[in-house]
């Protein structure tokens, strides 16, 4: 299981590497790969390229979210109350999870890839 997802891990990291407005984001060593987190870079203020990555991979059969919310966002930890995290903010909303579970076949990424690309080059 964990050698399959690294291997999509892989898979997206090659594919992916030369698209110009999405960053990976790097797993750890050790990492168990649960998803491949992408950055998308938007091309103009107030374009919401993840949201229109999400849905159209979702349109597809993908199951895709973004990112988890910062938690010092969250309404329900009001103990989590730190000074204002600016770059915290201004990125969580850029990110997508690309799914890496070993039912996701190579075949889906490279598709799941051509999605993303369509996605960002518009």
């Amino acid at each position: 299981n964990l050698q399959a997802r690294r291997t999509r891990v892989q898979a997206y990291q090659r594919l992916l590497a030369d698209e110009a407005g999405v960053e990976l984001i790097s797993h750890r060593p050790g990492s168990a790969c649960l998803t491949q987190v992408i950055r998308v870079l938007p091309k103009r203020r107030g374009d919401d390229t993840a949201t229109k990555i999400i849905g159209a991979l979702g349109q597809a059969g993908y199951e895709v979210q973004g990112s988890y919310m910062p938690i010092h966002l969250l309404v329900l930890f009001p103990q989590c109350v730190w000074d204002r995290l600016p770059h915290t903010e201004k990125v969580w909303a850029d990110l997508v999870e690309l799914p890496c579970e070993p039912t996701v076949s190579l075949a889906n990424v490279e598709q799941i890839v051509s999605i993303v690309r369509s996605c960002v080059g518009t």
